[in-house]
Parts: structure tokens; C-alpha cells; sequence
């Protein structure tokens, strides 16, 4: 069993890879989303607007390779692999940031 919790989601890359290259703020959204929480509850939570939550949402999918927050959801890792993604050290290659996977 990898770092998910729930079954496969068709379409979806590699996951431990995908999941390294979100960044913290994309996490938080994917945490919530794995949560059932709207756009608007993720928003007032964490002090941000709406779009912006939607903005990092579509960026997750695209990064997860599903089509809807609620497969991205299924594929949420657990919060021990959230805490552990948040901390591995960024890489900045050709102008964008990637987690280095240890």
C-alpha cells in the first residue's frame, strides 16, 4: 500500500511523485478537499479567497492527473505524508520549484 489512503484512481501518475511536487498551500486544499469541505469552508479556513482555492485545486488535478476534486480526494495521502512532503527541500529547476524526493 503506498502513501493514499482509498483505491486507485484511473488516470492518476505516480503518486508519491505527484505528491512531492505540490506545494504547501496546494496540500492544505488537497487535505481539505479529502475532508468534503467546499471551496468556501477551504477559503475561510485558511484566510484565502475562493478562487484562489479553485486556482490550487485545478492545479492539483493537473498535477494528480484525475478529473475531479473528488478523485483528487481519494488519492489524499495520509497526514504523516503531508507533514513530510511539507518539509523536503525545493529544488528550482528551469524557473519552478520541485520537491527533492530522499
Amino acid at each position: 500500500m503506498g502513501p493514499y489512503r482509498g483505491p486507485e484512481v484511473k488516470g492518476a501518475k505516480d503518486t508519491h511523485t505527484a505528491l512531492s511536487r505540490l506545494t504547501p498551500g496546494q496540500l492544505e486544499v488537497l487535505e481539505r478537499v479529502a475532508q468534503f469541505k467546499s471551496s468556501k469552508q477551504i477559503a475561510r479556513e485558511l484566510g484565502i479567497s475562493w478562487h484562489t482555492v479553485d486556482q490550487r485545486l485545478k492545479r492539483v488535478q493537473s498535477i494528480l492527473d484525475v478529473a475531479s476534486r473528488f478523485d483528487a480526494a481519494r488519492i489524499q495521502p495520509v497526514e504523516e505524508e503531508i507533514d513530510r512532503l511539507a518539509l523536503l527541500p525545493v529544488e528550482e529547476v528551469g524557473g519552478r520549484h520541485f520537491r527533492r524526493l530522499e
